[in-house]
């Protein structure tokens, strides 16, 4: 696996578990292309974590859908740019879609983890987790976590 591939799927693994962990430090492109798959790989997490998340929570399934359509409105620019470079990627190199695979297995692996916790608290670590993610999309804290992410793909045609 080439270093930017491994560096976009820290990143991926690294955003669910920063719930956890705050004081953690995050992952940031180092190129144009690290950007467009870290931003990928965002979004596409972003709707899984939506999908399994509100499957488990449906009554604050309209509060993550909120927040995740600001953050996609608010963020559109940079998703489009990074949608359009990514199909040009996937395009030389069909395997980096694996990243994707990667990112669900390992998003879904997570929330099991969170379901298999003590009884008493599982929901709560669930919604936690969950509105956690969406409230920190919405927020517009990654711009702050990865200035580079947003930098890279801000100046990109």
């Amino acid at each position: 696996m080439r270093h930017w591939q491994v560096l976009i799927m820290a990143a991926a693994i690294q955003m669910p578990v920063v719930t956890f962990a705050q004081t953690l430090g995050y992952s940031d492109a180092d190129s144009p292309s690290e950007a467009v798959g870290m931003m990928k790989v965002k979004l596409y997490t972003a709707e899984v974590m939506k999908r399994e998340c509100s499957a488990r929570l449906p009554s604050k399934a309209a509060q993550m859908e909120n927040n995740f359509n600001k953050w996609k409105t608010t963020e559109a620019h940079d998703i489009d740019r990074a949608n359009h470079y990514w199909a040009q990627m996937v395009g030389k190199k069909p395997e980096v879609q694996e990243m994707l695979v990667r990112a669900e297995v390992f998003i879904k692996g997570h929330i099991s983890l969170l379901e298999q916790s003590d009884p008493d608290h599982r929901t709560q670590a669930v919604s936690v987790f969950c509105l956690q993610h969406f409230s920190d999309l919405e927020s517009g804290i990654w711009r702050k976590r990865t200035p580079r992410l947003f930098e890279f793909l801000d100046r990109a045609p």
